[in-house]
Order: structure tokens, then C-alpha cells, then sequence
């Protein structure tokens, strides 16, 4: 199996997410954004998170795979007992 099909079943696994049920304005996920921002990279501006039972859902567009890589690990110290989904796309 090469890494590009690993990555398609471990998103095929991965729980749907139902965004009717997510509210972006409780305070973990303002937290988290705040996070996100002390990055201190203007290009994060873009990112979005949500929760969902347990899960954090990174979303948006960012300008590189660092920088998504970058969002990921600022909400990481903060994931404690929950999974991270990163759903950005990068812009090419």
C-alpha cells in the first residue's frame, strides 16, 4: 500500500461530519482559533475550527503544506482527548 492509499482509507474511515450540528462560537473553538493566529504567520487568517464529538475540524484555505501543517500543530498542545481533522486546502 504507498502513502497516497493509506491517506484515502484513513480519510474513507474517518467519522462524516454533520455541519448542521457544529457551532463555531463556543469558546473551545475560539480558544483554538486564537491558537491558531498566535502562530504569528498572516497566512493562517483563513483557517476555521470547528468541534464535533471529540473531533477538531480544521478548515479553509492556506498558500503551503507548511502552513497547514503549521495550523495543526498550534491546536495540537490543546487537543487533549480529541482527534484533529484537517480538512484545509492548500492553494496552489
Amino acid at each position: 500500500m504507498t502513502q497516497a492509499d493509506s491517506t484515502q482509507v484513513a480519510l474513507y474511515n474517518a467519522p462524516l461530519i454533520n455541519e448542521s450540528t457544529v457551532s463555531g462560537f463556543d469558546e473551545k473553538s475560539q480558544a483554538l482559533e486564537c491558537a491558531i493566529q498566535q502562530a504569528g504567520h498572516r497566512g493562517l487568517d483563513r483557517v476555521r475550527v470547528t468541534l464535533l464529538d471529540g473531533w477538531i475540524v480544521l478548515r479553509g484555505r492556506v498558500s503551503s503544506f507548511y502552513l497547514k501543517q503549521l495550523a495543526q500543530e498550534a491546536v495540537r498542545p490543546m487537543a487533549i482527548g480529541m482527534q484533529i481533522r484537517n480538512e484545509l486546502h492548500v492553494d496552489h
